[in-house]
Parts: structure tokens; C-alpha cells; sequence
């Protein structure tokens, strides 16, 4: 039972970890992360 209960708890504290809050990039950062993959020579990179 301690061993059931001791799971669940390392398991909630766990889930509980991470990023909540929305990202965002600062200002004047290029978001790449809609670039195409692989590159490609026909795709418009913006300038940075």
C-alpha cells in the first residue's frame, strides 16, 4: 500500500511539473518554426 500511495504521489508530482505558461519570443526574434524541412532554395527566408 505505501508503495501504491508513494507511486501515485512521485507520479502527480510530476505531472505537476512543466511550462503553464503560453511562450513567446522576444521582440525582434524570428519565429523559425514555421521554416520548411529540409530547406529549400524556393522558400522566402526572412531577413534577420
Amino acid at each position: 500500500m505505501l508503495k501504491l500511495l508513494s507511486i501515485l504521489v512521485i507520479s502527480l508530482f510530476l505531472l505537476s511539473c512543466g511550462n503553464k505558461k503560453p511562450n513567446e519570443l522576444p521582440e525582434g526574434v524570428i519565429d523559425k518554426s514555421q521554416f520548411p524541412f529540409p530547406p529549400n532554395e524556393e522558400y522566402e527566408y526572412p531577413e534577420e
